[in-house]
């Protein structure tokens, strides 16, 4: 009955928003000013305090009425007056885009000399940072050092205040206010901003802890020339040697691809350090610095050093593992399997020592050698309770070199049933593909049709044509199946919830969160979406996700759908799954976008997809621990280097925030990698994470062109990692979208099968 009067009430006139947010849903969007508007003129002042006049702004606004929209937030911060903070930014942003930035500013400093909710004071303090600098009043700023706000946002303000400084013609307080900030942290936007403005008022003639402060900021955010200056010149005028800062320009040499000089100055830094885990890390970047120059030798012995300086530490199972794989690939068998049997003394090292065997497995079958593969393939499914995929797919290829077709089809179908879209797993559906799988691979199907297990259905499913009449009766009887569990069913029949049928309707408290979900603000109110829209309710979770898809917060909404996501196919299988669920978790948004600058650049667009998914999660505004930015993720430097060699000058930090300039560099950057690494898409990715040269090197550890043994011979987790993701998410965007997309659509090739020796 409770539910039944809610409903009645907000089906009147007395409430207009269940619904204005119908209208809305609709793109009705004048309609629901007119629904709105009758409200307000029959119950008067009674509905206002629901925030009406807010989202008659919002209504405005959208409909192109801006004078209107600035007199309705104006209103609202006295009508509804827990919405005051969302009106007072609403107003500022309108009178910067109606030209009037000093009205902006005051606006903005009255917001933040408040208590402003936390999602606003970023953006806030952005614009009124901005907007001061442009040449709004100062003044504004003189009591800021008494708002309430975060660290990162006082930060921020510093700078802006410095800006005063120099307009007041106080050169030194600016420096000295700019040095504070990076004496605090040299890692965030105002750390950026703040050496930039340092560098340009010193010059030159810094003094050696202002230039070595600079280099290490310049470091963080992967300026690598003006690193290396302000380094430079820092430790020549010291005394003393600074390891740290000398760390950091070995660190900018690497990056700069100056590989002699970065592995100089590792050594200087191993030299000189006296504790032993200084050392080694040292000593272990010296030898990457050698291994990528191509030096193998000295690199092997500074690998070696670093694992002998400290044979428990951090670096010890890494140095042995990478000079292992010196001396394997250059033909020092005897020496590589000296090191893979140290690294197999100790239970701590069973990951690395599983790379070792995988590593030393792979190798030989590729090259058609099976008489050593089975012992390190055994000694890695021993060193780990549960067995890597790499070290199952590796097994199925050598049961298949040795002629055990079952097994491999066994081994094929284990890491199909586990996850379909894993790069091994495609790897392994076209293995089964071979003639000489075919029929096993076809009655092991037929016989694990007629059982009852989850997996066999499943791996019937994947094995057997869609019409296949077996594969028909395993689909049906593994839906019933799972249909038959409430927790499965659930995520088999999701769908949208009906608007009525929301909880913020039945919402107790009248929080600016409440207010703003109940308005159809979805993306104001996300901090409180999963209270309103719980997760443990998939159809109202997915509803969530497709509102804040619609108010342009993409992350927040891939956020729970992948929450989502996840939770599914721990109950049901992948293929399973509905579409609409699946398309929730793998979107394509900026689809005109991506397909675009894919066909211009003609590279995949799936791929350039699922680059973005995982570098930005759809996220324009993002910027990295790294200072990449934008939807690709590029930083500065490299972004202007790839944009002058496609005509695009003075690209600004701020411009990587454009979807159009991030596609496009996007794009153009896995144009430019596809040349490098023709035929090898899995080198183009891990390029794209890793590095070009890092990239090279993982190659010129294989003996073929084999995409998987590349992908088995990654060095680093995280690239791995990148990998994996990056090629789910395309295999997922291929399926989802590939007949709707108008996009070509270009297989991310595999050359199964096919060893070519190679030498260093």
């Amino acid at each position: 009955m409770l539910w039944a009067a809610t409903l009645l009430v907000l089906t009147t006139s007395a409430d207009p928003r269940l619904q204005v947010t119908q209208h809305r849903l609709e793109g009705r969007l004048a309609e629901a000013l007119e629904v709105l508007d009758a409200s307000v003129a029959e119950n008067g002042d009674s509905v206002l305090p629901l925030g009406l006049d807010y989202l008659r702004g919002h209504l405005l606004e959208a409909l192109g009425r801006d004078r209107a929209a600035q007199e309705a937030f104006a209103r609202s911060l006295t009508s509804a007056t827990t919405l005051a903070p969302y009106g007072l930014f609403r107003l500022a942003l309108n009178h910067e885009a109606r030209g009037h930035p000093e009205v902006s500013a005051g606006l903005l400093a009255n917001l933040l000399g408040g208590s402003p909710p936390p999602r606003l004071v970023r953006p806030a303090v952005v614009m009124l940072s901005e907007v001061i600098e442009h040449g709004a009043d100062c003044r504004l700023l003189g009591n800021s050092d008494r708002w309430r706000l975060e660290q990162s946002a006082n930060r921020r303000l510093q700078v802006a205040k410095a800006g005063c400084d120099l307009i007041e013609g106080s050169r030194e307080r600016a420096v000295e206010r700019l040095l504070a900030i990076l004496a605090r942290s040299i890692d965030d936007e105002a750390a950026r901003l703040a050496a930039d403005r340092v560098s340009q008022l010193v010059g030159p003639d810094a003094p050696p802890e202002v230039s070595l402060l600079l280099g290490r900021t310049f470091h963080a955010h992967r300026r690598f020339d003006l690193s290396v200056l302000y380094l430079r010149r820092g430790l020549a005028a010291l005394e003393e040697d600074d390891l740290d800062a000398r760390y950091a320009l070995a660190r900018s040499y690497f990056w700069r691809e100056e590989y002699l000089l970065a592995a100089s100055e590792f050594g200087k830094v191993a030299a000189g350090a006296t504790r032993p885990g200084v050392k080694a890390r040292a000593l272990y970047q010296q030898g990457r610095s050698y291994e990528v120059s191509g030096n193998w030798a000295a690199a092997s012995a500074s690998y070696r050093i670093a694992y002998l300086g400290e044979t428990d530490g951090r670096w010890a199972d890494a140095a042995l593992l990478s000079a292992l794989r010196i001396e394997w690939r250059s033909g020092s068998e005897k020496p590589a399997l000296e090191l893979y049997e140290v690294l197999a003394s100790k239970r701590s090292w069973a990951r690395i020592f599983e790379s070792a065997s995988v590593f030393l497995a792979s190798s030989e079958i590729v090259r058609n050698r099976a008489e050593r593969a089975g012992e390190w393939l055994d000694r890695a499914r021993r060193a780990r309770r549960e067995p890597s995929v790499d070290a199952t797919y590796w097994s199925a290829r050598l049961a298949e070199l040795e002629r055990d077709r079952s097994q491999a089809v066994e081994l094929y179908v284990e890491i199909l049933t586990e996850n379909p879209y894993h790069p091994l797993a495609v790897a392994s559906r076209q293995r089964l593909a071979r003639s000489d799988l075919v029929p096993v691979a076809e009655a092991m199907a037929r016989r694990i049709a007629r059982g009852s297990s989850t997996a066999g259905l499943y791996g019937a499913m994947l094995l057997l044509p869609d019409n296949d009449p077996a594969a028909v009766a395993a689909r049906r009887r593994l839906t019933e199946r799972l249909s038959s569990k409430a927790s499965a069913r659930a995520f088999l029949q999701i769908q949208l919830r009906d608007t009525a049928d929301w909880p913020i309707w039945q919402a107790s408290r009248e929080g600016p969160e409440e207010l703003l979900l109940g308005l159809g603000l979805w993306g104001e109110g996300e901090a409180a979406i999963l209270e309103y829209f719980s997760i443990d309710e998939p159809d109202l979770a997915l509803t969530a996700v497709g509102l804040l898809e619609r108010a342009d917060s993409l992350r927040p909404a891939l956020r729970i759908a992948e929450i989502l996501y996840l939770r599914a196919v721990a109950e049901i299988p992948i293929d399973l799954l509905p579409e609409n669920l699946r398309r929730a978790a793998f979107p394509l948004h900026y689809r005109d976008l991506i397909i675009d600058r894919s066909s211009r650049f003609e590279v995949d667009p799936f791929l350039l997809a699922a680059i973005v998914r995982e570098e930005s999660r759809f996220d324009a505004q993002a910027v990295s621990a790294a200072a990449a930015r934008g939807l690709a993720q590029f930083v500065l430097p490299t972004a202007k280097r790839l944009a002058a060699s496609i005509g695009i000058e003075a690209l600004r930090a701020e411009d990587l925030h454009r979807p159009d300039i991030a596609l496009t560099l996007g794009a153009a950057y896995l144009a430019q990698l596809g040349r490098r690494f023709a035929d090898q898409p899995y080198a183009v990715i891990a390029a794209y994470n890793a590095g070009e040269n890092q990239a090279q090197l993982w190659r010129s550890y294989c003996f073929s062109r084999e995409p998987e043994e590349y992908f088995s011979k990654v060095g680093f987790a995280e690239t791995r990692g990148y990998l994996t993701k990056v090629l789910e998410s395309r295999a997922h965007y291929a399926v989802l979208y590939g007949d709707q997309s108008g996009a070509r659509l270009t297989p991310m090739r595999t050359s199964a099968g096919v060893s070519e020796e190679r030498s260093k």
